[in-house]
């Protein structure tokens, strides 16, 4: 969905290219609530199976983290290669400033914000770390949560 209307855009400003534009696409991946299209989660089908601690009532059928994540970090990458290809196609790659941002970090396992001992969303062993500063999301040593840019 994010790539055909971010393809959308780029081909639409294509047509137009001496006009300045600011495109921002806050893509909800790697994240929770950990949902993937089934495309995605074919790409994973070899990850093991997980063992304990997953799936709940308002959560999707029960499928490894390990699988999930690696499904979310490949959307993102078809996302990225997708739209900079577009960019180079259409000739505004050299007129653009590319920005990736990552969340603000990690939420702790058992945190104030996770309400689980398990894990995140029920899945065991999905808890973070900002490790080796301290702190996580919703925690008093928040701005140790950080994450990098490039």
């Amino acid at each position: 969905m994010y790539t055909d209307k971010a393809l959308r855009l780029i081909e639409a400003a294509a047509r137009q290219p001496a006009t300045r534009r600011f495109w921002y696409f806050a893509i909800q991946s790697v994240h929770s609530p950990y949902q993937i299209s089934e495309e995605y989660l074919e790409r994973f089908a070899d990850l093991p199976a997980p063992t304990a601690g997953c799936g709940g009532p308002d959560q999707p059928p029960c499928i490894s983290i390990a699988k999930r994540m690696h499904a979310m970090v490949a959307a993102l990458d078809d996302f990225v290669g997708n739209t900079t290809e577009a960019l180079k196609t259409t000739g505004l790659w050299s007129q653009t400033l590319l920005i990736l941002h990552a969340d603000n970090g990690a939420v702790q396992a058992g945190g104030a914000h996770s309400h689980n001992p398990y894990g995140v969303g029920g899945f065991q062993g999905t808890g973070g770390t900002a490790y080796p500063y301290r702190g996580a999301k919703f925690s008093k040593s928040h701005r140790a949560a950080s994450a990098l840019c490039f």
